[in-house]
């Protein structure tokens, strides 16, 4: 999947947050290098501050959320990881997403 893709997808579990009442402040974000299971290097995170720290969740895709809607169940997010720290994440209206993004980019065709 696209980081394009990823991010309609946060944006979108964002917006059914919303809808439902179960928005906290997430935001959006690009994980800057890999940490722990639920953390790899360029996947795209929704996050929230708890203290000096982050809580990052992976978004649901829009079949799942809407799956779980029509079965009266919130669940829009997994992948739950807390005390992250706050360097780990990438903002996603960062002036550097634009460079990580062409670092991954760079780092995947090196690979091939």
């Amino acid at each position: 999947m696209t980081l394009t893709e990823q991010i309609d997808e946060a944006k979108y579990c964002i917006e059914v947050m919303k809808r439902i009442g179960t928005f906290r402040n997430h935001k959006i974000g690009i994980v800057r290098e890999d940490a722990g299971i639920t953390l790899t290097k360029g996947d795209v995170v929704l996050y929230r501050k708890d203290g000096d720290t982050l809580i990052t969740e992976h978004a649901c895709n829009k079949e799942w959320i809407e799956k779980n809607l029509k079965n009266n169940n919130f669940c829009m997010t997994g992948g739950t990881c807390v005390c992250v720290p706050v360097t780990m994440i990438i903002p996603q209206c960062s002036k550097y997403e634009w460079v990580f993004k062409n670092k991954l980019l760079s780092d995947r065709i090196e690979k091939q």
